[in-house]
């Protein structure tokens, strides 16, 4: 019965739990910072003249356009393991 024991399979997949989580932390914290950053790009956007306001709204863009992104990756990979 002990060796019958020490061979069995274990219920939790701990390494894949690990990983789902580690993959959220950093896809999560990375879409936060992302967005942080938009809205400080656009706000320092009103403030700014000329080249330096349209560099700071491209970049308040770029990171809205990046988000949008990592929303539909996340999506479509919800729907592929359907």
């Amino acid at each position: 019965m002990i060796g019958a024991a020490s061979t069995a399979s274990p219920l939790v997949d701990w390494v894949g739990i690990l990983k789902v989580i580690g993959l959220s932390v950093v896809f999560g914290g990375g879409a936060v910072l992302l967005v942080s950053l938009g809205v400080l790009c656009f706000a320092h956007s009103e403030a700014a003249q000329g080249s330096r306001r349209t560099q700071l709204r491209a970049g308040a863009g770029l990171c809205a356009v990046v988000v949008l992104g990592l929303i539909g990756f996340g999506l479509a990979v919800m729907m592929s393991k359907s």
